[in-house]
């Protein structure tokens, strides 16, 4: 059949496992649904790969609450002739 005349399916999950349950599509088809016109994701500097690295954590939640804990630069700055970095937001 040539490609001009075929239907494409546009928003089908070919994880779904009711579609084997209920004989929609076969192994094959799922394959071939799953690899159509597939995104391939981009890759990750190596820098920021080698810095989420660094704390070893399994899970995305895991490495967002360590990356957002506040650190010891974070701390308000004593009053005086240091600038309060809490008090200007102007640091990022």
């Amino acid at each position: 059949m040539k490609a001009e005349e075929k239907w494409y399916l546009s928003n089908v999950d070919p994880t779904d496992t009711n579609y084997q349950k209920y004989r929609v599509f076969n192994d094959d088809e799922l394959q071939e649904i799953g690899s159509f016109r597939e995104k391939k994701l981009s890759t990750i500097p190596t820098k920021l790969r080698d810095y989420f690295n660094k704390y070893n954590l399994t899970t995305t939640t895991a490495l967002r609450q360590k990356i957002f804990t506040s650190e010891q630069l974070d701390e308000e700055y004593p009053q005086g002739n240091k600038v309060s970095l809490k008090c200007h937001k102007d640091y990022s």
